[in-house]
C-alpha cells in the first residue's frame, strides 16, 4: 500500500551512494556540493566534494547556476536535513539538476566508501544538543535559586524544539551555523583545513579545489 504525502509535502530526489560510482570509479558528471561546517568538512569529507556551508549557500548561488548546467549536484550533509533546506534554495534559485545524497556522509562511511579525513570537529547536531541542554539546566537553576520567571527559558527551548520537529528546521542550528568559528575562512572549493594540511586519507587522493567553474 502507497503511502500518500500530505499536498504541501515536498519529496526530494534522493540518490544513493553506489549510483555515484561508473566504472569502479566516482563519476564526473556530478559536483559533490557539502553543506555542513568548515570544520565538519576538514573533519571528514567525500573525496572530491566541494564545501559551501549552509549559510553561505545564497552567495554561491550564481557560480552554483553555472556549474549546473554541465554537471548534476549532488547535495550532502552529515545527515540528510540540511540538505533539505539547501535543496529548496537551489529550486528557488532556478538550480533544478540537483539530487540529494541519501543518509548523508554517515550512510557513505557507515558503507566503507573512501572518505578524506583530517582533524576533529564538533558537529553542528552536537553543538545544537548541547545548546539546548546547557539553556535548559540555567533555566531551571536559575528559576529555582533567582526567580520562577526564569523558568520561561526552558519552555522557549522546549517550544523551538516542537517547531523544529513540525517544520523539520532548525533556527538554533541556523544561528550556530553562523558563528565564525563555524564559517572558517576559505574560500568555496576548499576544505576547512586548506590544501596542503596534514590530512589523513584512506586510499584516496586529496579532495580537489573547485574553483567555480569546470575542471
Amino acid at each position: 500500500m502507497q503511502m500518500m504525502l500530505p499536498a504541501n509535502e515536498t519529496t526530494y530526489p534522493w540518490i544513493r551512494d553506489v549510483d555515484l560510482f561508473a566504472g569502479g570509479r566516482m563519476r564526473e558528471d556530478l559536483l559533490l556540493l557539502d553543506v555542513r561546517t568548515p570544520g565538519e568538512f576538514g573533519e571528514v569529507h567525500v573525496p572530491n566534494s566541494t564545501n559551501v556551508p549552509l549559510a553561505d549557500l545564497p552567495h554561491h548561488l550564481p557560480e552554483l547556476k553555472f556549474q549546473a548546467e554541465e554537471k548534476t549536484v549532488v547535495l550532502l550533509c552529515r545527515t540528510q536535513n540540511r540538505v533539505k533546506v539547501a535543496y529548496d534554495q537551489l529550486q528557488e534559485a532556478g538550480i533544478i539538476n540537483c539530487q540529494i545524497l541519501e543518509g548523508g556522509i554517515t550512510a557513505w562511511k557507515d558503507a566503507g566508501h573512501p572518505v578524506v579525513r583530517g582533524r576533529k570537529a564538533i558537529s553542528l547536531e552536537r553543538q545544537v544538543r548541547m545548546t539546548v541542554g546547557s539553556l535548559v539546566v540555567v533555566g531551571v537553576i536559575l528559576g529555582a535559586v533567582v526567580s520562577p520567571w526564569y523558568l520561561l527559558l526552558p519552555g522557549a527551548v522546549g517550544a523551538g524544539l516542537v517547531h523544529a520537529g513540525l517544520t523539520d528546521s532548525c533556527l538554533m542550528a541556523i544561528l550556530l551555523a553562523k558563528l565564525p568559528f563555524n564559517r572558517g575562512t576559505q574560500g568555496m572549493g576548499k576544505s576547512a583545513l586548506g590544501r596542503g594540511s596534514n590530512m589523513d586519507q584512506e586510499n584516496v587522493p586529496e579532495n580537489r579545489a573547485w574553483n567555480g567553474r569546470s575542471s
